[in-house]
């Protein structure tokens, strides 16, 4: 399937072609895709968090979109509130300008910045996974 970049395991990890915030039609077809193969298949959205420092995991297994375009995308298309997200913190700029918080958030790390998210929270990221896959 088209978007697959990791199988490992009863873990698939699937990166959508569209933006985040567009990215609900694609995470929704790509989901019933896995429940073919997979009935019990859980899914889990991963997403960037602004309002969260970089590099910290954050876990929540329902609720709203809380003002991310992406995740309301996601719950718009799955019909539901009832899905697993993972936020992964970037950080905020200090403005508040939309120009600005854009520009921010589809701006790549830098080196330091990919070196924090390594090691502060890629192994995080793993033990999530593992503990959502046992419940």
């Amino acid at each position: 399937m088209r978007g697959v970049i990791s199988r490992k395991e009863d873990i698939t990890l699937y990166q959508s072609g569209s933006y985040m915030n567009d990215s609900g039609s694609s995470i929704l077809r790509a989901y019933q895709e896995f429940q073919k193969v997979s009935p019990e298949a859980l899914l889990c959205v991963i997403h960037d968090e602004m309002e969260s420092k970089l590099g910290a995991v954050k876990v929540r297994l329902t609720g709203k979109g809380k003002g991310h375009n992406g995740i309301r995308s996601c719950i718009k298309s799955l019909g539901t509130e009832d899905f697993a997200r993972m936020a992964i913190g970037i950080d905020r700029p200090d403005s508040r300008e939309s120009s600005i918080v854009t520009r921010w958030v589809l701006g790549k790390f830098t080196v330091e910045e990919k070196r924090t998210l390594e090691q502060e929270s890629l192994m995080k990221m793993i033990a999530v996974l593992e503990k959502l896959q046992e419940s």
